[in-house]
């Protein structure tokens, strides 16, 4: 009897000590995460010994080869008009490209047909979705808006980076519609343009020492509410109407209806 109830207590004092091991674990994980966000909030780099610093808005790393995007369904040039939808315009850009603890830079959320959207802005390029040396541009929605799990908000998305030289936005966008939902909240295109390209004073991206302007237009499209159907019979039973106007020279309207007949079924 003593033998078993000592190990009864040896039991209890394992699980125990079990218990104190794992708590005391997910807290310093937990101070860490948090330490760290604080850091990032603040502008500050993370301490390398504290791990990783965590984004407060987490977003679907989707590639944009997830959307198959191809050569044949992009289409880029020069417009004059500036985007309708967010504008987003940098006064420190080179000192975002050159910050070790920086990756991207998300916008302001902004509202397009009742959902939150987020403008991401990748300097030196996503390197998650092939996009190595070049200026990456993302739309991301936020998951939180959508009424339902299932859900799915198809999009039309055109992005903007301002030319001063020419005085135009160089656009990209992708003819077909991009489907967002819960499990692929980030569109975009990762091969914006060349950095070096961007970077190059001379091309008039980066303008007035370190400005630079970008910008996104999301269209969520609608199915048509108004249709039209033309067609073409080659027989008709009783294809003509005939209608005769007395007195033609001395009509004083601008503009005459006959009577409403019927050929081929319509009015």
């Amino acid at each position: 009897m003593m033998s078993h109830y000592r190990s009864t207590i040896s039991l209890v004092y394992i699980l125990f000590c079990l218990f104190i091991t794992s708590s005391a674990s997910s807290f310093i994980r937990q101070f860490t995460d948090d330490f760290n966000t604080n850091l990032q909030q603040n502008g500050e780099g993370p301490n390398p010994s504290l791990g990783e610093v965590h984004q407060v808005h987490q977003h679907q790393e989707i590639s944009s080869r997830d959307h198959e995007v191809s050569v044949s369904s992009t289409v880029n040039g020069l417009r004059d008009r500036p985007p309708s939808t967010y504008s987003l315009k940098m006064e420190s850009f080179n000192k975002l490209l050159n910050s070790p603890y920086t990756e991207r830079y998300q916008s302001r959320p902004f509202t397009v047909g009742g959902y939150n959207w987020s403008l991401m802005v990748y300097p030196n390029g996503n390197k998650k979705d092939s996009g190595s040396g070049y200026l990456s541009l993302y739309v991301a929605i936020d998951n939180s808006t959508l009424v339902a799990g299932h859900q799915d908000v198809y999009a039309d998305l055109r992005f903007y980076v301002f030319n001063n030289n020419e005085r135009k936005y160089f656009t990209i966008q992708d003819t077909n519609v991009w489907r967002f939902n819960v499990f692929k909240t980030m569109w975009g295109f990762s091969q914006v343009l060349p950095v070096a390209t961007f970077r190059d004073p001379r091309n008039g991206y980066l303008y007035d020492g370190d400005h630079c302007e970008f910008g996104v237009d999301v269209t969520i499209p609608t199915t048509y509410q108004i249709s039209e159907l033309f067609s073409i019979a080659d027989n008709f039973y009783n294809p003509k109407f005939t209608w005769t106007l007395r007195g033609f020279s001395t009509l004083l309207k601008d503009t005459y209806y006959s009577d409403v007949f019927s050929i081929g079924g319509r009015n």
